[in-house]
């Protein structure tokens, strides 16, 4: 083993910080935003569409809520690419999030079924276009030897999505309304 030189002084490396540097901080915070937008939405209001489908006088046409939603989910991720293409990364994910208001405003206002899952359609094109948006953002954003990583905080992200999305949404749904 060879002894380190005594005598001179050296500068340590600079160590590198990986995501937690202030260059990546940002994207994944918005990142993990979109994609845990998008993953709490899929999972919390589950709890409460029975109840509002009971409460609008028909359960039957629940299935079309949770069919429309999915649909729109894929749409959403097929046109991502496209509508990013032409507008650009940011106004795509800010006219996804105009939609997605859209969705929420028309769900929590409903007052016909049909009207509720035209509501969950819109919510659905939107999260997959921002889903997608933020998945086709991370090797773009990141260097490559942090994309791994990146990925795994947004499991993460969809694991507390999961665990405390129908948790809030059945709490909501009974503490305070469906709407």
């Amino acid at each position: 083993m060879i002894a380190p030189d005594q005598g001179t002084l050296h500068a340590p490396a600079p160590r590198d910080r990986g995501l937690l540097s202030p260059e990546y901080r940002g994207p994944v915070i918005v990142i993990s935003a979109g994609i845990g937008m998008h993953a709490f939405n899929d999972q919390s209001i589950a709890a409460s569409i029975p109840v509002a489908f009971d409460a609008l006088g028909n359960l039957a046409m629940l299935p079309l809520a949770y069919a429309l939603f999915f649909i729109g989910i894929v749409a959403g991720g097929v046109l991502s690419a496209h509508l990013r293409g032409l507008f650009g990364a940011r106004a795509t994910a800010l006219g996804a999030a105009a939609v997605f208001l859209a969705g929420m405003a028309l769900t929590a206002a409903a007052p016909l079924p049909f009207v509720f899952a035209l509501g969950r359609f819109l919510q659905g094109i939107s999260d997959g276009v921002i889903a997608a948006l933020c998945y086709s953002l991370i090797p773009e954003l990141f260097a490559a030897r942090l994309v791994a990583r990146v990925f795994s905080i947004e499991a993460v992200v969809w694991a507390s999505a999961a665990a405390l999305g129908p948790l809030t949404g059945g709490y909501a749904t009974e503490a305070l309304s469906w709407r």
